[in-house]
């Protein structure tokens, strides 16, 4: 299945079945009579370990979750703000990436629904001018997440095995970090932005 947003006046998440080519269900936005959004979504994640569950975050402050067989809502988690592509899943775990000046990266219990940290953006602070629009885990180790942003102008990697320190990344990019992904079979993370390139770089361990 697909997962396509709606944007604008309809803040809601429209589920797609990818081999019909057909809608299949539709999370309408917030209403005094439901659970929903009330702002523009910009980022969404299937759990790839519990494939009908999907999360769902965006200006209005709160990360849905969405449970796609009993087609209702599943519960919330808030204080995310997410501006792109910066909510990630693994083994238990939901990495969220907010554009503001403080607590900018964060890693979630996705059972108990309650923060476990937040991670510095600098080694022990954050500055604000980091303003987050991707986050993502590694999916050929554990050991790394990425994170890119505007203010800063940056793509920085850091090492869950070291109290989630940043210890590489790219500085030197001319306009904001908007989009990220690791490769599948190694340590290479693809990223773009505002100047109209794709990079890539190998992280090295």
């Amino acid at each position: 299945r697909r997962c396509v947003q709606e944007t604008g006046r309809v803040h809601g998440v429209r589920i797609y079945d990818d081999n019909m080519k057909t809608l299949v269900h539709v999370f309408n936005e917030g209403t005094w009579q439901g659970k929903g959004h009330s702002n523009r979504v910009f980022s969404l994640k299937f759990l790839p370990d519990q494939p009908n569950v999907l999360l769902s975050a965006g200006w209005d402050g709160t990360m849905h979750i969405w449970d796609t067989r009993q087609e209702k809502h599943a519960g919330s988690i808030c204080g995310i703000f997410p501006s792109g592509d910066s909510i990630d899943y693994k083994k238990g775990q939901i990495l969220t990436g907010s554009h503001r000046s403080s607590e900018q990266l964060q890693l979630w219990d996705f059972k108990e629904r309650k923060l476990i940290q937040n991670i510095d953006w600098c080694d022990g602070y954050s500055p604000d001018t980091a303003y987050v629009y991707c986050a993502q885990f590694s999916k050929y180790t554990n050991g790394l997440i990425a994170a890119g942003c505007s203010g800063l102008n940056e793509l920085k990697v850091f090492d869950v095995k070291n109290s989630y320190k940043p210890f590489d990344g790219k500085r030197d990019i001319s306009k904001g970090c908007f989009s990220l992904d690791f490769a599948n079979q190694s340590n290479r993370i693809v990223f773009g932005g505002g100047d109209a390139q794709v990079h890539y770089c190998d992280i090295l361990m």
